[in-house]
């Protein structure tokens, strides 16, 4: 999920495909359900608001 959320936010190529790949490495290791799951768990996520 995290890896997820940090290759959606990145602010330029280089840092958008440097988390391509660890993406891409870390979903090779995992199920596809777990691919699937990671993914809506990022959808989902929203920042803690400041109180």
């Amino acid at each position: 999920m995290w890896i997820e959320l940090a290759w959606r936010g990145a602010g330029n190529d280089f840092m958008k495909r440097l988390y391509a790949g660890q993406r891409e490495e870390l979903a090779a290791q995992m199920t596809g359900d777990d691919v699937i799951e990671s993914r809506r768990l990022a959808d989902a996520w929203r920042p803690a608001r400041d109180r």
